[in-house]
């Protein structure tokens, strides 16, 4: 009986081994693929180190990754979850001194206006919560009879109270708040009242 399929036998083997031969080359450029991305160019910088353009555009917000913009336009990567570079640290002070505002009579509101501005855009630029300690006009727990500057915050202070006395309860009030809320302290940074 005669064979009717017209590729023959030598032929077969000819298109096999090519086969076998491209199958090689895609694993071989697979694996070639795997070392691009294992030698370290395409990798995500560690934290406080300065970025190109394109990388600060491929950091992924969802895994806490931002690209905070220093004065002299440096941007270095910060992550949510993580303690901020120095230099960061450095600009975040800087950015509280020249916000933060002591109330006064003829501008009641601008403390806290300018302690929720600091909180979101310290909060937008870094990926944490941010808690402001601030002076404010307030009755200190209800032990003042009228308005006075005290301390508060941006966060709840607890027992009901708005504004307490001093720079040191206000603070360790916003700690404790900051200790139990999402994220827990390391997601969270506490600006003023040091």
């Amino acid at each position: 009986m005669r064979n009717t399929n017209s590729t023959t036998r030598p032929t077969r083997i000819r298109l096999a081994a090519t086969f076998l031969a491209g199958a090689a080359a895609l694993a071989l450029s697979a694996c070639a693929a795997d070392a691009e991305v294992g030698d370290g160019a395409t990798q995500t910088p560690a934290v406080g180190a300065t970025l190109t353009d394109a990388q600060a555009t491929s950091l992924q917000a969802t895994e806490g990754d931002y690209a905070y913009a220093l004065p002299d336009g440096t941007k270095v990567r910060v992550n949510a979850r993580q303690d901020l570079p120095a230099a960061v640290v450095t600009d975040v002070a800087r950015l509280t001194t020249e916000t933060i505002i002591v109330p006064t009579t003829e501008a009641p509101d601008g403390a806290y206006d300018a302690a929720v501005t600091l909180a979101t855009e310290v909060g937008r630029t870094t990926g944490k919560y941010v808690a402001v300690v601030f002076e404010d006009f307030g009755d200190a727990c209800g032990t003042l009879d009228t308005p006075e500057v005290v301390w508060t915050s941006n966060v709840n202070l607890g027992d009901g109270c708005s504004s307490v006395k001093t720079r040191a309860e206000a603070r360790e009030r916003v700690e404790a708040y900051t200790a139990a809320a999402v994220g827990g302290p390391a997601a969270w940074l506490v600006l003023g009242g040091e």
